[in-house]
């Protein structure tokens, strides 16, 4: 057992079943770890949680299998929960029944591990990198009524899908980079009156495209770029006139876009936090 200097508690390695069960001396936990582990978290060993009187956060360093994932969102008080990843035997259940969880972030989860996050009536933030984003799970999230931010980064997430999700009335913070999405799905999405941030790197956005942002009013955030090496990479001279039409842009992130010297020193004079790389 490990009490770092970060304030988590936590194990590492190959703990049991015991080694859990004993962090019931802690009482309540504002911050758990479990880290470095070569195995995923099984049902066996994860059934030591039952013990703990409650948890805040939990940050899940390692793989676990969907039916240990059962015991993990039983935690009593359980509000933010990280997760490597999941993985066989079982399907994933128990996400409904969490009562306070508010973030969940993993990666790689297959339809059925989303379907059954969706089913959560309180998940305000959902991170599902690498994921199996299809129609009927962005059908799930859109009727998600306290999703406000959702990433779905390297996933099929397309236009039709754009489409589709532009219905939600709740997502403020979107997360798209590294997906299928053009011009196209971009105007879809332009008609979320409500978003204030959105991840658009590595998309297939042209600079054509860039005027559409300037129908977003409380858009405040923005992150665009390619791949180095990419033919058809957004230049620093499409960039920064578009960019100046955002009214309330405030948070701009720029990777592999082509900037002049003078071109990136506007861009840090204008706005309170840049990143560029």
């Amino acid at each position: 057992m490990v009490k770092r200097d970060d304030g988590f508690i936590g194990l590492e390695g190959e703990f049991t079943h015991a080694d859990v069960a004993a962090l019931a001396a802690h009482g309540a936990i504002d911050k758990l770890s479990f880290a470095q582990r070569a195995t995923p978290l099984t049902e066996p060993v994860a059934r030591g949680l039952a013990s703990i009187a409650s948890v805040d956060y939990f940050w899940l360093w390692c793989t676990a299998t969907r039916a240990a994932m059962r015991h993990v969102f039983a935690l009593p008080g359980l509000r933010e929960l990280h997760v490597l990843g999941v993985a066989a035997p079982g399907r994933l259940r128990g996400a409904a029944e969490a009562a306070r969880l508010e973030v969940f972030r993993s990666s790689w989860l297959a339809e059925s591990d989303l379907l059954e996050l969706s089913r959560s009536p309180t998940l305000r933030e959902l991170a599902a990198h690498g994921s199996k984003i299809t129609p009927r799970v962005v059908d799930a999230l859109v009727a998600m009524p306290r999703l406000e931010s959702l990433d779905i980064e390297d996933s099929r997430f397309d236009d039709a899908m754009a489409q589709r999700l532009a219905a939600s009335p709740t997502i403020v913070s979107l997360w798209v980079c590294n997906t299928r999405l053009t011009g196209r799905g971009l105007a879809a999405l332009c008609g979320m009156r409500q978003l204030r941030a959105l991840d658009l790197w590595a998309t297939k956005i042209a600079a054509a495209d860039l005027a559409l942002l300037a129908t977003l009013p409380e858009l405040d955030t923005i992150s665009l770029g390619s791949y180095d090496g990419d033919p058809g990479a957004l230049r620093g001279r499409d960039v920064v006139p578009a960019l100046r039409k955002i009214r309330k842009l405030k948070t701009v992130w720029l990777d592999g876009v082509a900037l002049s010297a003078s071109e990136r020193r506007a861009i840090e004079k204008r706005y309170p936090n840049v990143r560029i790389s």
